[in-house]
């Protein structure tokens, strides 16, 4: 594919020297660049072969050497402010929210060194008055920002309070164009939320790239699913909203340059409203060079608009090349350009293959874009999607009309707000349809996979394969190469999760995790079970990376804020059949958590359950609580099978007692340890093995459950301990 295209193919190359800059110094990069080119000039006159060589070392070198000097230049201008402490004053010109505060984006506009002044800063602030276009008056001090800020274009970071807020400065241009985004947005809530507020949320965030009111559960949702490109302004939206005005346009006057010089100066304007993030400006740039072939008479490729897209933004920024966002949206549309060429050319003339390429087409292009970004999901994510197929048939059916609706209703509502209100049932409909379908395909047993599983990982190398073959060899050999890779896929994926599976067939996995924000994890042949031992941390990662993305049971600890909290999150990652809570005679319980509960376990498909001072798992396990039924202040497991016995003991009150009086196994929390006094009578007589948290505190308590094993067979653990309990009563330690 690149042979064709040297100006792609220079582009790649250059993209390429501009992300390898970002990692070396300079005096590293000239000896690479040194050898590179004796190496290179050896193979030039000895195979006379230098056109693309000459293209590839010219592409990195450049690249390269503007990366660094790019990064010194930034870095020289910024090390002088680390560590200072300044007073600012500074225009609001952004406001993101950051779990219980706001992220501010400032711009300094007078400060106690004048090399602060114009540069962009971050800081958080839980002032709820400030608003955009504010200035306001601080001290705080200068830290370095994140790669992840980096990536935005924020290379500083204030650690500080807001002193004073002064009343609003409109002048600078960034504040403007936040605060028309931000009317917009109200704009679109005052159609949508006499509807309902999710579904206002999700058209901001479709239509003007507001996902400020995305509930983390939608979220999440939408990623298991693997159609969460939807709820970011992509290539599909500015297909439907620019592509319609054009077409409109065109039936209107006639004239297709005019049409398209249009199209173009509006593609720019929504792009600059929606924030100008890495995906918006790929599929902004990519709309504006198809509507300029149309004026300047040239043929559109998707490749070199792609390449020259990418190209922009690195020159612009070299550090958003490590922008999540930026790698999945041009991976993407990698495998969604390369399959499409393919379907085009397969179906010219032929009336019956245009039919069977309505009902395919959107399967290959969920398939191609969800195999191009594989590498990436792999790096930042726990699970990649197996419904992505399946659920992006639906979401291609009613994404163009809730977007083109969407768009119409705003349109509408400039200057007839109850016709735009009326109109909005529609699309309200259809949102409805659509959130529906998501509920079902993530509440699927195997709606993804964890990349967790042992074999999983190979799945990343045949991606790779796969998009090199795209870009280098010839079209009919690189889809032959590319179907073997997609079905080698499907056939590691299939193997590694069945083998998985195979793995519980004569033993229970027993996981424990002793912190503050504790959890245990039991799971065999037939059930999945995670128990919330307290805390306000999520419980899908503690399950995802033991390789369960699906739970029979979800043991909710208490009725507190913390632990429906807690329950929220994990079931926006998780799908879950049961949630078994506490008995409503717990003295935690209320009413409004209750409440609480049941619609999450309503939204998310789940059956209840509730348990008492014992609940059986099955016939080997069994789980004990205190008097009070709360897991995160009395807890114990057992496994009986046979004469083998396990024991495993957390909690600061006083347990029921459990019937075993010989323990092979003693796993003593550190909590347990340090009330061990008033919890003796729940410990064995004779303990054989003995397990305690290195953490535990040197208290009476110590001396009362070191009494129970001989020196010799006491052993610590950090944080996490894992066993595996066989059907034939030996059990096993995990490293």
């Amino acid at each position: 594919m690149l042979k064709n295209r040297p100006i792609t193919f220079f582009g790649a190359f250059l993209c390429s020297g501009i992300v390898t800059g970002l990692f070396f110094s300079l005096s590293t990069l000239i000896l690479i660049l040194t050898i590179a080119i004796s190496s290179v000039l050896c193979f030039v006159f000895a195979k006379c072969r230098s056109k693309y060589a000459f293209i590839a070392l010219l592409g990195i070198s450049v690249g390269i050497l503007y990366s660094s000097f790019y990064c010194n230049v930034t870095e020289s201008d910024n090390k002088e402010l680390y560590g200072k402490e300044l007073r600012f004053t500074a225009v609001v010109q952004a406001i993101s929210p950051y779990y219980s505060d706001k992220e501010l984006t400032l711009l300094i506009t007078s400060c106690d060194v004048k090399e602060a002044e114009n540069k962009q800063l971050l800081m958080f602030s839980s002032d709820d008055k400030v608003q955009i276009g504010d200035s306001v008056n601080f001290v705080a001090e200068i830290e370095e920002s994140s790669l992840r800020d980096k990536a935005e274009g924020l290379y500083l970071r204030a650690d500080g309070e807001l002193d004073e807020i002064l009343t609003q400065n409109t002048k600078d241009i960034k504040s403007k164009i936040n605060i028309l985004r931000s009317k917009i947005s109200n704009k679109i809530g005052q159609i949508f939320e006499p509807l309902s507020k999710d579904c206002a949320s999700f058209f901001k965030a479709v239509l003007i790239g507001d996902r400020s009111g995305i509930d983390t559960r939608v979220t999440a949702k939408f990623s298991r699913v693997g159609i969460s490109h939807l709820l970011a302004i992509s290539g599909l939206h500015f297909t439907v909203i620019v592509a319609t005005l054009y077409n409109l346009l065109f039936f209107l006057t006639g004239r297709k340059k005019l049409c398209s010089a249009f199209a173009i100066v509006f593609a720019v304007v929504y792009a600059v409203l929606c924030g100008a993030s890495p995906s918006v400006v790929r599929a902004a740039f990519m709309c504006c060079f198809a509507f300029g072939t149309q004026i300047f008479m040239f043929k559109n490729d998707s490749f070199h608009s792609l390449a020259l897209a990418l190209l922009t933004l690195l020159v612009f920024n070299p550090y958003s090349a490590l922008s999540i966002s930026l790698q999945l949206s041009f991976l993407s549309c990698v495998g969604v350009i390369f399959v499409s060429s393919f379907v085009i050319r397969s179906s010219k003339d032929k009336k019956s293959v245009q039919v069977v390429k309505l009902m395919v087409s959107p399967i290959l292009y969920s398939i191609s874009a969800t195999v191009a970004s594989l590498p990436v999901l792999f790096y930042n994510f726990d699970f990649i999607s197996v419904a992505a197929p399946v659920a992006n048939i639906a979401v291609s059916l009613l994404a163009t009309p809730i977007l083109f609706l969407g768009a119409f209703c705003l349109l509408i509502s400039s200057f007839w707000l109850g016709g735009a209100q009326f109109l909005a049932y529609v699309p309200y409909a259809l949102h409805e349809i659509l959130m529906t379908w998501t509920d079902f395909f993530a509440s699927s047993k195997y709606a993804c996979v964890s990349f967790y599983i042992e074999g999983i990982s190979f799945t990343v190398v045949l991606a790779l394969s796969a998009i090199v073959s795209a870009l280098v060899l010839k079209r009919k050999t690189a889809i032959k190469f590319i179907a073997v890779c997609f079905c080698l896929i499907v056939i590691t994926v299939g193997v590694s999760t069945k083998m998985f599976s195979k793995s519980f067939t004569d033993n229970t996995l027993i996981k424990f995790k002793d912190t503050d924000s504790g959890a245990l994890l039991v799971a065999d042949v037939e059930h999945s079970s995670v128990f919330d031992l307290g805390g306000k941390s999520s419980l899908a990662s503690f399950a995802v990376k033991n390789g369960f993305t699906h739970l029979d049971y979800y043991f909710l600890s208490s009725y507190s804020e913390d632990s429906v909290f807690r329950l929220k999150n994990s079931l926006s990652a998780l799908s879950v059949s049961t949630l078994v809570l506490p008995n409503r005679d717990s003295p935690s319980y209320t009413i409004s958590a209750f409440e609480q509960i049941l619609d999450l376990a309503d939204e998310s498909n789940c059956a209840i359950m509730f348990t008492g001072e014992r609940f059986d798992l099955n016939e080997s396990l069994s789980v004990y609580t205190g008097a009070d039924l709360d897991l995160h202040k009395s807890f114990a497991l057992t496994a009986k099978e046979g004469d083998s016995s396990f024991l495993l003991i957390r909690g600061s009150e006083p347990l029921a007692r459990t019937p075993l009086s010989v323990a092979d196994h003693l796993v003593v929390s550190k909590t347990a340890v340090n009330n061990a006094p008033q919890l003796l009578d729940s410990f064995p007589r004779f303990v054989k093995n003995l397990y305690r948290n290195e953490k535990s505190s040197d208290g009476s308590g110590i001396g009362a459950v070191v009494n129970l094993c001989s020196p010799e067979n006491i052993k610590t653990y950090k944080t996490t301990i894992s066993f595996k309990f066989f059907n034939d009563g030996s059990i096993k330690l995990l490293d």
